[in-house]
């Protein structure tokens, strides 16, 4: 369950690129048809990006390499 309140605590914080309201963004990939409500190691990967740059991050070319955030680094 402690993974769980790493991403409540992660929606307390602003975006990391521009300072807005945020959701968590996992930098290690969950996967789809996983369960996303159980405690996840994949969790603590997670950092808070807006709507906006969440987005973005999923788009980039550099997203799919996970080149140690370097898509972070060139969205912001």
């Amino acid at each position: 369950m402690k993974s769980l309140k790493y991403l409540e605590w992660i929606r307390t914080k602003p975006c990391c690129v521009c300072g807005s309201l945020s959701e968590p963004h996992h930098l290690k990939r969950i996967g789809m048809g996983r369960n996303r409500k159980k405690d996840l190691v994949e969790h603590y990967t997670a950092v808070p990006l807006c709507r906006s740059h969440h987005e973005q991050a999923h788009r980039s070319k550099d997203y799919e390499k996970r080149d140690s955030g370097r898509w972070l680094l060139l969205i912001s």
